[in-house]
């Protein structure tokens, strides 16, 4: 006949408790997948920007007596396309100038009504400040009245925007880490104390720590594990049915670009299970160093 260990089989009547614990970690596992996969894709997007800005630049030809603005403007483009570092200069167009005046003016304005400033879309290798102020003394000795547009402003706010997401990030993310800890740690105290009395005969029957320990963490790794995975396939599903449905946000456009995310998320079951294996067993090893002084 085969021989049973009792050390396996103490933990087998706390059903309530693994499914309790299952739904809580599971719960757990996909907050920190969402928080995290949301967090990638806004950086994702904020990167863009902050790259798609850094590549602009625009110079502004004012208005002055007896001079013609456009040909000015024309003038300066054909300057500025002579540096290495620009890659395109044009001429703000008329449509793009309407559209700017049509919240202030109404639907009915138009440039053409207008005397205005002429902007000239500079597109750039190298965002580099230095060598734009050095481009723009030279097309000043020619061309009086022009100024240089960097988006310096843009560029600040998405930085700080970036630096806040960051924090909120790791907050949420830190939060979510203590809270599944307590669970776990609730969790195998409160499944030790239901059976006191089976490893009491294990302590009888000789039993070490160690094994006991070790026999009580498999029955706390399992739904874990099992929660923490779910809980990551469950975070990946939705952010696939938000790329789908999604029409027209940045945000979801962007998951459909799963490597930003998707192999960050597979991080979350790793962490589920260190925690609960690290939170299981200091906690059985401490209830059993304190039963063994009773």
């Amino acid at each position: 006949m085969k021989s049973v260990n009792p050390a396996n089989r103490w933990f087998l009547s706390a059903r309530a408790s693994s499914t309790s614990l299952f739904v809580a970690v599971g719960v757990m596992c996909y907050l920190a997948a969402m928080t995290l996969g949301t967090s990638l894709l806004l950086l994702h997007v904020t990167n863009d920007w902050t790259q798609e800005i850094s590549s602009r630049a625009s110079m502004r030809v004012d208005v002055l007596r007896g001079r013609d603005t456009r040909a000015a403007a024309r003038q300066v483009a054909e300057m500025a396309r002579q540096d290495d570092n620009i890659l395109e200069a044009a001429l703000l167009s008329r449509e793009k100038v309407d559209a700017l005046l049509k919240p202030w003016l109404g639907a009915e304005a138009s440039g053409e009504n207008f005397d205005l400033p002429v902007l000239v879309d500079l597109h750039l290798r190298v965002f580099d400040a230095q060598a734009l102020d050095r481009l723009l003394q030279d097309i000043a000795r020619q061309v009086p009245g022009v100024s240089l547009e960097t988006h310096d402003t843009w560029r600040e706010r998405l930085a700080r925007t970036r630096h806040w997401m960051l924090a909120i990030a790791f907050t949420a993310l830190s939060l979510i880490a203590a809270v599944t800890v307590m669970v776990i740690l609730l969790a195998t105290h409160v499944t030790f104390a239901n059976n006191r009395s089976a490893v009491e005969l294990l302590h009888l029957l000789g039993a070490r720590d160690g094994d006991i320990a070790r026999a009580g963490c498999k029955r706390i790794l399992t739904p874990c594990l099992c929660a923490s995975v779910a809980a990551t396939f469950l975070a990946l599903a939705t952010f696939e049915a938000l790329m789908r449905i999604g029409t027209g946000n940045p945000l979801f456009e962007t998951a459909a670009n799963r490597g930003i995310y998707a192999g960050w998320l597979l991080l979350v079951p790793v962490a589920g299970i260190a925690i609960a294996m690290i939170g299981a067993r200091i906690t059985l090893m401490r209830n059993l160093a304190l039963l063994s002084r009773t």
